[in-house]
């Protein structure tokens, strides 16, 4: 268990151990969020902490599906690209390529649609190419 990576007594360590208990009275991604809100108000919204139990809660609440965990985290709000990410991980781990949906490893052919204002769809090769044209344009200290 991941737990065991940290020291048990830390306020990580606490805080996902309370998240474990309080999470079994969880029923919605509405009622994890409050709890979160509630144990860390006033903390900031890309904080380890409260986000790591939101994902906690997330992955009680999906049960096993991989779409149902990172959807009801991304619900949650605060941090959730990297709470969706983290969910994603962990649940794939669980479930293993056979558990995960096919939209969610289905090929991109080349395209990602934006929300660029006159860039509604782009290459994916095009834009890995304009990166790394701007950072071998770059120096190490810019």
């Amino acid at each position: 268990m991941g737990l065991n990576e940290i020291p048990r007594d830390c306020d990580l360590a606490r805080d996902v151990a309370w998240a474990l208990e309080a999470g079994r009275g969880i029923r919605d991604y509405k009622a994890a969020r409050a709890a979160v809100d509630e144990r860390f108000d006033g903390m900031s919204g890309v904080h380890t902490n409260n986000n790591a139990c939101l994902t906690v809660f997330a992955l009680m609440l999906g049960k096993g599906d991989f779409t149902a965990s990172i959807g009801s985290v991304v619900a949650m709000g605060l941090d959730n690209d990297c709470t969706g990410a983290t969910a994603g991980s962990i649940i794939g781990a669980i479930v293993g390529r056979s558990g995960i949906p096919g939209h969610w490893t289905a090929r991109f052919n080349d395209r990602v649609r934006t929300y660029i204002e006159g860039y509604p769809e782009l290459s994916i090769k095009d834009v890995v190419e304009r990166f790394a044209r701007l950072a071998e344009s770059s120096g190490p200290d810019e």
